[in-house]
């Protein structure tokens, strides 16, 4: 579930505005916004670290259900990397060459 909150809220981060040699150049009216970049950038440390939390969980269910039963644990444990993979799939494919095309 806290995986899942992580990758809604990646949904509306700019990745071109993440990177420290851009600090908005990519707004709507063109010009260089450096609030926006940072509201980026904390959105993303945030969604970052939502994820860690659910590696955490993940870990924790996974050492409580091995005295009895180890595979919802693992299970959880692989879903949660699936995830972050998806997310830093999606991310990556809004990102926008600086140069243009």
């Amino acid at each position: 579930l806290v995986a899942s909150v992580a990758f809604i809220i990646l949904v509306f981060v700019n990745p071109n505005q993440i990177s420290s040699d851009d600090d908005g150049s990519y707004n709507m009216m063109g010009g260089s916004d450096p609030a926006t970049a940072n509201r980026n950038r904390g959105v993303f440390f945030f969604a970052t670290m939502l994820y860690f939390v659910s590696i955490g969980l993940s870990i924790w269910f996974l050492v409580d259900d091995f005295k009895h039963n180890q595979w919802p644990g693992l299970a959880l444990l692989f879903q949660i990397i699936l995830c972050i993979g998806s997310s830093a799939c999606f991310v990556m494919s809004k990102k926008v060459p600086s140069e243009g095309f």
